[in-house]
């Protein structure tokens, strides 16, 4: 049922986008066996309106798991890359660049960290060694 109503999206406003992603990540992730997929729409929920109550609810679920999760294993990085993408939804360039680039320390040819990285406007040389 969220699959049909995903694929039709684009037509909706960015409101009614985000609102959808979120709930769609709340049932993955707590559901569901597919908790990425959760974390995945949580975090494409943080690409509209920002500061708006859905926002700051995807905001606040993924630190909390995102610090938990480090809690158990500080080398996890997913969560490093989830705080980047939280960092960067916030507008804290600074912080999200540290997070990213700790993320490709664990992670070295993870395409999305380096994406974002790239996106921030950083050299990225030194990280394809």
């Amino acid at each position: 049922m969220f699959d049909d109503v995903l694929q039709t999206l684009e037509d909706e406003p960015p409101g009614m986008r985000q609102y959808i992603y979120r709930y769609y990540a709340e049932f993955r992730y707590y559901h569901t066996p597919q908790k990425d997929l959760g974390l995945t729409y949580y975090k494409k929920a943080l690409e509209f309106c920002i500061n708006t109550s859905h926002w700051k609810h995807c905001v606040k679920k993924l630190t909390t798991i995102a610090e938990g999760r480090l809690e158990k294993n500080r080398s996890d990085a997913a969560s490093y890359g989830i705080l980047g993408a939280v960092a960067r939804a916030e507008g804290n360039r600074s912080r999200a660049v540290r997070n990213y680039e700790r993320a490709l320390e664990l992670d070295a040819n993870n395409d999305e960290y380096l994406s974002a990285l790239w996106e921030l406007g950083l050299d990225l040389t030194a990280h394809r060694e």
